[in-house]
């Protein structure tokens, strides 16, 4: 998955976080204004790599060197 990530404004990274938007901005508007105030919407991401691992530092093989 690290590999190809693609570019500013485009890319898989940038499908992706748009699907993203677009299904949050979808449930926004199906909630409505009174509706959201009673909810959290949380997201994350996990990947498993320590600091030093993502390209800090003297690192190459994190994605922070591939973008």
């Amino acid at each position: 998955m690290h590999a190809g990530l693609g570019s500013p404004g485009s890319g898989w990274m940038r499908d992706k976080l748009s699907d993203l938007a677009t299904s949050l901005a979808s449930f926004a508007r199906d909630m409505g204004p009174t509706g959201l105030t009673k909810v959290t919407v949380v997201t994350l991401s996990e990947f498993g790599r320590r600091a030093g691992e993502n390209g800090s530092g003297a690192s190459t093989t994190g994605t922070a060197t591939r973008c």
